[in-house]
């Protein structure tokens, strides 16, 4: 299925081949304090399947599990986009609230 998204403000905007049925609800304490909910839905998309017009800032955040995550966000209005590898991205963690 292909999807579309973008940020608040639309200076990045992505379109997306993904596989509906991998829709999850990330419970962890990141999650948690990002979206200020119980969890935030994210669909897992291999990079490769991702085409981003735009480009995101990302920092890398280190949980207490000591795994690190690129965090990708625009800058101008800080919406979330997606989290992936801090290295070579394998797979973007896309933040469903960015999806149109």
């Amino acid at each position: 299925m292909r999807i579309t998204g973008q940020c608040h403000c639309g200076a990045i905007s992505f379109t997306a081949i993904v596989d509906p049925k991998r829709v999850i609800a990330c419970h962890c304490t990141d999650c948690q304090t990002f979206s200020g909910a119980p969890f935030r839905a994210v669909l897992p998309v291999p990079a490769d399947d991702v085409s981003l017009v735009g480009n995101p800032k990302q920092y890398v955040k280190v949980a207490a599990s000591g795994n690190r995550r690129a965090q990708a966000f625009c800058a101008e209005c800080g919406t979330q986009l997606y989290a992936t590898e801090p290295d070579i991205p394998k797979t973007l963690n896309i933040r469903l609230g960015c999806v149109n």
